[in-house]
């Protein structure tokens, strides 16, 4: 008896929801009305998803519309620099800010994005800071007291501009030391969003 296996089994907008960090019911709507990018239209399945530039560039198209304002993730950060400079983070391990992502991994100039330790927008934010903005706020230099290697050599491979190293994550006494430069990278880095230019309409 001959049996026949779909390697493909994943719904499209589940895949869209996946790399989109937003719900499959969303996701399943916003296919309907036309918001987002159609299977046929967008994606090639002989190739993996970061080797797909048509579908990495419909990714990187359709994040934009999920952004948020600049002026609470500001405030935010500055809630959390406040919490550095005092002493360990108060926040539960799984919702600190870890990383900032280009989920386009720096190819369609869609920014990166600030995540927590699974990867979900940091408490809600869904702002692109770009690579400019992360060098104003000195991130090479940051990044020059946990890694020896050029700052950004890893975006357009592993999409992550992480903020500290990856054994942090689980054994916090690695980074201890991270907390105040962490601070002081983030303070330039809300600087660095301040200054950028109003949108048309007054809109940040």
């Amino acid at each position: 008896m001959r049996i026949v296996t779909n390697i493909n089994v994943r719904l499209w907008h589940h895949v869209l929801a996946e790399n989109l960090q937003i719900k499959p019911g969303h996701a399943r709507a916003l296919l309907q009305v036309g918001k987002l990018p159609d299977e046929k239209s967008s994606r090639n399945f002989s190739l993996r998803a970061s080797h797909d530039d048509l579908f990495m560039a419909a990714i990187a198209r359709a994040r934009k519309q999920f952004d948020t304002q600049v002026a609470p993730f500001v405030n935010d950060l500055r809630t959390l620099i406040l919490q550095l400079r005092a002493g360990p983070e108060a926040s539960a391990p799984n919702r600190r800010l870890v990383a900032f992502r280009f989920y386009d991994f720096g190819k369609h100039g869609g920014g990166a994005y600030p995540v927590d330790r699974h990867t979900r927008p940091w408490r809600g934010h869904r702002v692109a800071v770009s690579e400019s903005e992360l060098v104003a706020a000195e991130y090479p230099g940051f990044r020059a007291l946990f890694n020896a290697t050029s700052a950004f050599s890893a975006v357009p491979i592993s999409g992550e501009v992480p903020l500290g190293p990856f054994e942090g994550y689980y054994r916090p006494e690695c980074s201890a030391h991270l907390r105040l430069p962490l601070a002081d990278f983030l303070e330039r880095l809300t600087h660095a969003l301040q200054a950028r230019a109003p949108a048309p309409g007054g809109a940040s």
